[in-house]
C-alpha cells in the first residue's frame, strides 16, 4: 500500500474558515517537481500545486515513507500486511 496516497493534511482556510485537505502525495510531488533542473517555477505561488512544497518538511516525509516501506516488508516476512483504518 502506498502510504502517501492515503494521508491528507487537513487545513483551515484563512479567509472562509472552511476546512480542506491536501493529499500528502501531492505535497511530495511538488517537492520533487522543484528538484528538476530548469524548472521555471521559481516562485512558490507561480504554479499553485508547487506552493504545497513547504506545508510539510521534505526530510520528514521521506523518513516516514522509508519507515513505512520497512514495516511493510517486515509484515510481509510474517506472512501479513498492514491495514490503515480511516480516522478523522
Amino acid at each position: 500500500m502506498e502510504l502517501m496516497d492515503k494521508l491528507y493534511l487537513s487545513l483551515t482556510c484563512g479567509n472562509c474558515r472552511e476546512r480542506y485537505e491536501v493529499p500528502v502525495a501531492d505535497i511530495e510531488m511538488s517537492q520533487e517537481l522543484l528538484k528538476h533542473e530548469g524548472c521555471p517555477g521559481d516562485l512558490p505561488d507561480e504554479y499553485p500545486p508547487l506552493n504545497w512544497r513547504d506545508l510539510l518538511p521534505e526530510d520528514d516525509l521521506q523518513s516516514l515513507k522509508k519507515s513505512w516501506e520497512r514495516i511493510e516488508a517486515d509484515a510481509a516476512k510474517a506472512n501479513g500486511f498492514l491495514v490503515l483504518h480511516g480516522a478523522k
